[in-house]
């Protein structure tokens, strides 16, 4: 309320769903009032949900930046994201835990590198990079998505239509 004002609604708040698809799609098909999230918790989330559901995460500090459209330019070291992890994972493993978690996934990809955001742009696709750093011990998760596309407008497309029982990407090119 200090930022924002009173909330305009808040008798509705218990009926409200978190709509980042990927982790909630059974709760928004069907609802009738859906909270869209914004770029930096839609790549911090997916790119961390899987750490998150396996028990994996010790400590995370979460690195995000913008650029001139929002989602910034490329990646490198300076713009991922740091994880400890409760135990020691290889990359195999956690390329496998990610591989099961976004199998079924239309708009999650897994990449071979780092993902920038020319990879992305204009798409709804978050793209997701994940590596085991043996001489830390810290786990990498990289994330790129289009700030406009599947941080914000397509995103909300994606969950209007499984709110109304629409095939989820139709309308999403």
């Amino acid at each position: 309320e200090r930022w924002y004002g009173e909330h305009g609604a808040p008798d509705r708040m218990e009926e409200a769903v978190y709509g980042l698809t990927e982790l909630r799609r059974d709760q928004v098909a069907g609802a009738a009032l859906v909270a869209n999230p914004g770029c930096y918790p839609t790549a911090t989330l997916l790119a961390l949900a899987p750490l998150a559901r396996a028990g994996a995460i010790a400590d995370v500090v979460v690195d995000a930046k913008s650029g001139v459209s929002g989602a910034g330019r490329t990646a490198d070291d300076t713009t991922h994201f740091y994880v400890t992890p409760r135990r020691e994972m290889d990359d195999a493993e956690l390329r496998d835990l990610y591989a099961e978690a976004y199998a079924q996934e239309p708009f999650v990809e897994l990449a071979e590198r780092p993902p920038g955001v020319r990879e992305v742009r204009d798409t709804n696709i978050c793209r997701i990079f994940t590596r085991a750093d043996e001489r830390t011990g810290k786990l990498l998760a990289f994330a790129s998505i289009d700030n406009l596309w599947k941080g914000a407008a397509s995103q909300a497309v994606q969950n209007l239509n499984l709110m109304f029982g629409r095939p989820e990407g139709e309308g999403i090119s």
